[in-house]
Parts: C-alpha cells; structure tokens; sequence
C-alpha cells in the first residue's frame, strides 16, 4: 500500500505540478502568524478587486457605483459594500462576468451540484481546479490523510467500481480518487461501495452526509467494520446530528462538516 501511494504521489507531481505546488505553499503558510495571515488576505482581495476593475465588464460598472458612494473610512467597509454575486447573476449576466484577458480556448465549463434547485453554470480554467483540489487536499491532512493515499468520494460521479477490468482499477489506485454515483442506491449499490472499501482502502471520505448515513447504517445492519477511514468529509447537504453520530461510529472517525 505504501509503495501504491508513493507512486501515485509521483505520477500526481507530474500530471498537475500546480495543484502539487500550492499544497506546500498551503501548508507552510497555515502555519503563520494571523496577523501575517490577515495581511495576506487584504492583499489578495486588493489584487482580486483590482483585476475586476480592469477586466471585467460587469465589476467595473458596479465598482465606479461603490467608488461614487464614498469616502470610506477603511477596505473592510469598502469591501462590504459590493453586492454578494448570486445565482441569478450568474445566470443573467454570464458573458459580463468573464474577464477580458481570460483565454477562451481553455476555458472550461463547471456547474453547481444543484443541491438548491437548478444548477448555475459557470466558466473557469484548469488552474481554478488545481487551486480548489489544493485546499480541499489541505483539509484532508488536518483528518491525517497523506498525500498520495486514496480518496473515495460518494458523489455525483459516472465511475463505477468493477467496470472497465483490472486497468480501470490500476488507474483509479494510481489516481488516489474513486467516485462511485449515487443518484439512486439500493442493497446492491453498498455492496459495490463496500467492496470498493476493502480494494482499495481509501483513507477519507468525501459524501453526501444522508447518503453516507445510510450505507453506514446498511454496513452496521449487515455486521460490517470499515476500517482505515481517516476523515469523513461532508458537503452539498446539512449534516444533520444523527448523520454525524452514525458515521463516527461506523467509521470511527471524526466527521467533518
């Protein structure tokens, strides 16, 4: 196994030298001063207002309003005048929203998980990716997860364990990421994912918390131990305490919200 997450460590670096790069950026600056970290912070809203200001349509009219409305007496009252960006927004006014210098041939196009209702769209790049699995691999540490070690999300995903052969099941080790769907689940589906918690002993969870909390209770009905969990990481959904006491006791672990 450890040989397995070296590996995947290395092709990893290679494959997304970014997303590698700013995990230790990440993790050396979690550990500085707070007034260092605040400082930080200030500048990069500072650098973010200042890119919109020039670049993009729709935040340099709403801007020129904030300015008008001044004086202010400091960044934070400033910063709390402009208007939250909202769905409707988005949806509204997309092609105000991108920026001007951004280069539309690698532009990649995301969506909300629509846990709310209808999914928002939204253009992006494969740095904003690399940026975002940089955090979310930051918080994974804080449950003990190593980097390299296998990551099983319950998720909205198209992969499937068992299908594809044994060389789908190589590249997904080598990945360190497994998604199973779970759109609709039945007996039959947690006997899939529970088979996958024993090839490939993930060490975090990534779950819908109601959807993890069933399998949960199916593999405490059915005498089943997972062992190897190092962290349960809940999003999309509200963690409900019950869910959060089922999944710490069948997973023994901490859950995280």
């Amino acid at each position: 196994m450890k040989v397995c997450t070296h590996a995947t460590r290395i092709i990893g670096k290679i494959r997304r030298p970014e997303m590698w790069s700013k995990l230790r950026e990440l993790q050396t600056r979690q550990f500085l001063p707070t007034e260092v970290l605040q400082e930080t912070g200030r500048s990069h809203a500072r650098n973010l207002l200042s890119h919109a200001r020039r670049n993009v349509p729709y935040y340099r009219h709403l801007l020129r309003e904030v300015d008008n409305d001044g004086p202010w007496s400091d960044f934070r009252e400033y910063w709390n005048r402009i208007p939250l960006l909202t769905k409707d927004i988005l949806r509204s006014k997309s092609l105000e929203l991108i920026a001007q210098n951004f280069v539309g041939h690698k532009a990649i196009e995301g969506s909300s998980g629509g846990s709310t209702g209808k999914p928002v769209s939204f253009m992006a790049n494969s740095r904003q990716f690399d940026l975002m699995n940089a955090y979310m691999a930051l918080v994974f540490t804080w449950a003990g997860w190593v980097p390299g070690e296998m990551v099983l999300h319950l998720w909205g995903g198209r992969e499937a364990v068992g299908r594809g052969g044994p060389l789908r099941n190589i590249m997904n080790r080598l990945s360190g990421r497994l998604v199973l769907p779970v759109y609709s689940f039945d007996n039959k589906a947690f006997m899939r994912w529970w088979e996958a918690l024993l090839r490939y002993r993930p060490t975090i969870l990534y779950v819908y918390p109601s959807v993890a909390a069933a399998f949960a209770q199916w593999l405490e009905r059915t005498g089943r131990e997972p062992r190897g969990v190092k962290g349960v990481f809940c999003s999309a959904e509200v963690l409900l305490p019950h869910h959060r006491q089922t999944l710490e006791r069948v997973f023994g672990c901490k859950v995280y919200n």
